[in-house]
C-alpha cells in the first residue's frame, strides 16, 4: 500500500521529482529576497495558523519555506492562507528524506491549482468561477434546503465571493481541525483535476446541508449572519463527510 507521502508526491510533484529536488537545493533553498512588509506578514500569520495543533514541523522551517517561495515567485509573493498550506505539507513530509524540497514543490503545485481562485490574479476568471460554481451550489442546495437557499440569494454576491476565497481557495483548511484536515486533503489530492471544482462544490453542499437547520434557527433568517456562521463553521467528523462524498458521482 502506498503511503500518504508517496501518493502526494506522485499527484503533486510528478515524475521529475529527482530533478526538482536538485533545483530546489541548488537554486531555491536559502532564498531571502523579499520585501520587509512581506516578511512581516509571514511572521505575523504563522503563529495564528492552526495555533491549537501540535505540529511536528517547527515554525522556523515553515517561515523559511514561505520566504523561499516568495523569493522565487514574486508574482504570487505571499498571500494570507499560504501559511495553512505550508504547515500541512510540512506535517506530512516531516522527517522524511528531502522533506523541505518535497514540501516546497507540493506547495508550489497547490498554489498553481488554486491560482484562478485568487481574486487579484485574473478578475475575469475569478468572476466566472464565482458565478458558475456558486450558482450550481445554490441550485443544488435549493432542492434540499430551500429556506436557506432563499436566504442566501439575498446576499449571493457576498456569499459567492467569500466561499471561493475562504473555502475553495484554502481547501477548507481554516474550517477543519488540523488533526482531520489532512484526511480531507487525501481525498482532494486524488480527485482528477477537471473534476476538482465539482468536488469543492460537493464538499460545500454536504457541509451546508448538515448545518442548515441550526444556522437558520440561530440567525433568524438574517442573510449576513447566516453567511458569517457558515464561513466560520468548525467542521468535524471528516471521515463521515468523505463517506458521503464518495456516494456522490464526481
Amino acid at each position: 500500500m502506498q503511503t500518504r507521502q508517496e501518493i502526494w508526491r506522485q499527484r503533486l510533484i510528478g515524475e521529475d521529482i529527482v530533478y526538482k529536488r536538485y533545483v530546489y537545493k541548488t537554486h531555491i533553498q536559502g532564498g531571502t529576497e523579499i520585501s520587509q512588509s512581506t516578511l512581516l506578514n509571514i511572521v505575523a500569520d504563522i503563529p495564528r495558523t492552526f495555533s491549537d495543533s501540535q505540529l511536528k514541523c517547527g515554525d522556523s522551517t515553515i517561515k523559511r519555506l514561505l520566504v523561499e517561495y516568495a523569493s522565487v515567485q514574486a508574482g504570487d509573493n505571499y498571500l494570507q492562507g499560504f501559511s495553512y498550506f505550508m504547515k500541512i505539507f510540512c506535517q506530512v513530509f516531516h522527517l522524511s528524506e528531502h522533506a523541505e524540497a518535497d514540501t516546497f514543490w507540493c506547495f508550489s503545485k497547490l498554489v498553481g491549482i488554486i491560482r484562478p481562485l485568487m481574486p487579484d490574479f485574473n478578475c475575469e476568471w475569478f468572476a466566472w468561477n464565482r458565478k458558475f460554481w456558486v450558482n450550481d451550489l445554490v441550485k443544488r442546495l435549493g432542492k434540499k434546503r430551500p429556506l436557506l437557499e432563499a436566504i442566501l440569494q439575498t446576499e449571493i454576491e457576498t456569499f459567492s465571493s467569500l466561499i471561493l476565497v475562504k473555502w475553495y481557495m484554502l481547501w477548507f483548511a481554516q474550517n477543519i481541525v488540523f488533526e482531520e484536515v489532512i484526511e480531507l486533503w487525501d481525498f482532494l489530492v486524488n480527485v482528477n483535476p477537471p473534476k476538482r471544482m465539482h468536488a469543492y462544490n460537493c464538499i460545500a453542499l454536504v457541509i451546508i446541508e448538515q448545518a442548515a437547520d441550526d444556522i437558520v434557527y440561530q440567525c433568524g433568517g438574517q442573510a449576513t449572519a447566516v453567511i458569517y456562521k457558515l464561513l466560520s463553521l468548525k467542521i468535524k467528523n471528516v471521515g463521515n463527510l468523505i463517506r458521503r462524498l464518495k456516494k456522490i458521482k464526481m
